[in-house]
């Protein structure tokens, strides 16, 4: 484990996050943003990626 990812565990990350994007505090403010979408097709997409990004993030941090 390199320096970076030793204070991420510090810090009480499990995963590292990708600091080019904003990182929303709850799941509601996640949801919001993607409501605001104004194509259906769009935001259904949106939804789908959230939703499969979340169950991915469940099984990495489930411990071990």
């Amino acid at each position: 484990m390199n320096a970076r990812q030793e204070k991420l565990k510090e810090e009480g990350y499990c995963l590292e996050p990708i600091g080019l994007f904003h990182t929303y505090e709850t799941i509601e403010e996640l949801q919001e943003y993607v409501e605001g979408f104004s194509n259906d097709e769009n935001k259904a997409l949106a939804q789908l990626i959230m939703s499969l990004t979340w169950n991915t993030c469940a099984h990495l941090t489930k411990g071990e």
